[in-house]
C-alpha cells in the first residue's frame, strides 16, 4: 500500500512539473509589445502571379546576391545564404524607400515594387498551398518600431506592408524585454531552430525600426533511406584533409551536367520542392565554380535537366548555421543610398524629429540539417532602421533664471556643497 501511494505521488509530482515546465515555456514565449496588426487587414482583392519575369529577376537576385556574399566566407567555411528571404526583408524596407533609395532597390531586385509587391504575395500563397503532414514551408514577416514621440510611422506604409506580405506590426519601447520579444518571434517562427539574432544589448537608442523576415523548411525525403543505404564514408574537405562522415546512397531519376560539373536532384514528399547538387569536376577549385554561375546559367540549366535517366548518388549528412551581415553584398549590388544616413529616403516609411532614418544593416542567419530522414532549414533576414545620430532629448532644461546648485558624493548621494544662483 505505502509503495502504491508513492508511485502515486511520483506520477503527481511529475504532472505538476510538466505543468510548470509547460507553463514557464509559453511564459518565456509570449511577445509582450504591443501589437497593431489588427488594425491593419489586408484591403485588397488583388492576387497577383508567378510569371517568367519573376521567376528571372528573382534567380538573378539569387544568383547576384551569392556571388556577392562568396568573398565574405572564410576558407573552408560552409556557406548558406537565403536569397527569397533577404529578397523579401528588402521589399519590406523597399516598400518604405523613394527617390534614388528606392530606384537602387528596384533596380537590384528586378523590377518596381508595385509589380514585384503582389508577385511575391502570390508566391507566398503558393508556398503555403504547398504545405502538408511530411512538407512545411512556413514565411512570416514582422515590423517592430519604437514607441516614442520622437518617430511618426506612416499607416500607409504599414497597410502596404499588411497587403502584400502579411507583416505583423509591433510597437515596443526597444528596451531589454524587446530584445526579447524580437528573438522568441524569430524562434516562433522557425520552430526553435533560430532563437536569437538580437544580443542582450542588440538595440540602440538611435534603433527607430527592424524589418524581419523568417523563412521555414521541414520536408521528408519523398523516398526513406533503407538502413542498407546509409554507410560510414570519407569527406575531402576543401584543404585537402580527411572526414569521418555518414554517407546517404540512393538512386535518383533527375540528371544536371554542364561544363566542369555533375549533378542532381532529389525529391521532397510531395514532389513540391526538391534536393539539388551540383560537383564541379575534380581538380577545379569549389569557389572559381560557384562564381561562374549565375541566373541566366541556373535557368538554362533547370530547363535541360535529364529527367527519367538513374543516376547513382551518395552524400554525406550535415547540419551547420551562418551568419553574415549582407550590408556590403548589398552596396556592392547598387543598394547605397539606403545605408547613407544623410542619401537615404524613407519618409514614406516613418519621419523621426531625431534626424534622418536610414538602414544600419541587413542580416542573416541560416541553419539547415540534412539527414536520412529529410531536410531542415531555416533564414531570418532583418534590417535596422535608425535615425541619425543627433542625439535625441526627450526633456529638456534651460537656466536662464535663478536656480538651486549642488556638487554631490555620488556614491552616497550627499551635497559636498549646495546653493542658489539668483543673479549672474
Amino acid at each position: 500500500m505505502k509503495h502504491g501511494i508513492t508511485c502515486h505521488l511520483n506520477t503527481l509530482f511529475c504532472l505538476v512539473l510538466c505543468g510548470v515546465m509547460l507553463l514557464s515555456s509559453s511564459c518565456a514565449m509570449r511577445i509582450q509589445a504591443e501589437e497593431l496588426s489588427a488594425g491593419y487587414i489586408r484591403n485588397t482583392q488583388e492576387a497577383g502571379q508567378i510569371d517568367q519575369k519573376m521567376e528571372t529577376a528573382m534567380s538573378d537576385f539569387a544568383f547576384d546576391l551569392f556571388h556577392e556574399t562568396l568573398a565574405e566566407a572564410k576558407e573552408g567555411e560552409n556557406q548558406n545564404i537565403s536569397p527569397l528571404s533577404a529578397m523579401l526583408c528588402l521589399s519590406l524596407i523597399a516598400n518604405g524607400a523613394e527617390g534614388e533609395t528606392l530606384a537602387q532597390m528596384e533596380a537590384a531586385l528586378g523590377m518596381p515594387m508595385s509589380e514585384l509587391n503582389p508577385r511575391l504575395y502570390a508566391y507566398a500563397q503558393r508556398i503555403a498551398g504547398n504545405n502538408g503532414d511530411d512538407c512545411r514551408v512556413s514565411l512570416g514577416n514582422s515590423v517592430w518600431f519604437r514607441d516614442d514621440q520622437r518617430l511618426t510611422v506612416k499607416p500607409a506604409y504599414l497597410q502596404t506592408v499588411a497587403n502584400w506580405y502579411d507583416a505583423e506590426i509591433f510597437a515596443a519601447p526597444f528596451d531589454a524585454q524587446t530584445v526579447k520579444d524580437i528573438n522568441n518571434w524569430c524562434k516562433k517562427e522557425t520552430d526553435g531552430m533560430i532563437d536569437e539574432i538580437l544580443e542582450e544589448d542588440g538595440i540602440s537608442y538611435d534603433s527607430v525600426l527592424f524589418l524581419i523576415n523568417a523563412l521555414y523548411f521541414d520536408a521528408k525525403w519523398a523516398e526513406e533511406y533503407e538502413k542498407s543505404q546509409v554507410s560510414d564514408g570519407i569527406f575531402t574537405n576543401q584543404d585537402g584533409t580527411k572526414a569521418n562522415v555518414t554517407m546517404l546512397s540512393s538512386t535518383e531519376s533527375v540528371y544536371l551536367s554542364g561544363e566542369g560539373f555533375t549533378g542532381f536532384t532529389k525529391d521532397y514528399k510531395g514532389g513540391q520542392y526538391s534536393f539539388v547538387a551540383l560537383l564541379p569536376d575534380e581538380g577545379m577549385d569549389i569557389d572559381t565554380f560557384a562564381a561562374s554561375l549565375t541566373g541566366e546559367t541556373w535557368r538554362t540549366l533547370w530547363g535541360s535537366r535529364e529527367k527519367n535517366t538513374a543516376v547513382a548518388v551518395r552524400m554525406p549528412e550535415f547540419t551547420f548555421d551562418y551568419s553574415l551581415e549582407l550590408t556590403n553584398a548589398l552596396k556592392a549590388m547598387g543598394m547605397t543610398d539606403m545605408f547613407d544616413s544623410d542619401l537615404a529616403a524613407f519618409a514614406p516609411m516613418a519621419t523621426s524629429t531625431a534626424g534622418n532614418i536610414y538602414c544600419s544593416y541587413v542580416k542573416q542567419k541560416t541553419c539547415i540539417q540534412l539527414d536520412r530522414n529529410g531536410t531542415k532549414a531555416a533564414a531570418i533576414t532583418w534590417g535596422e532602421m535608425k535615425n541619425e545620430s543627433a542625439p535625441y532629448f526627450p526633456y529638456s532644461v534651460c537656466l536662464d533664471r535663478p536656480f538651486v546648485f549642488a556638487i554631490v558624493d555620488n556614491q552616497s548621494g550627499l551635497p559636498l556643497f549646495l546653493g542658489i544662483i539668483r543673479t549672474l
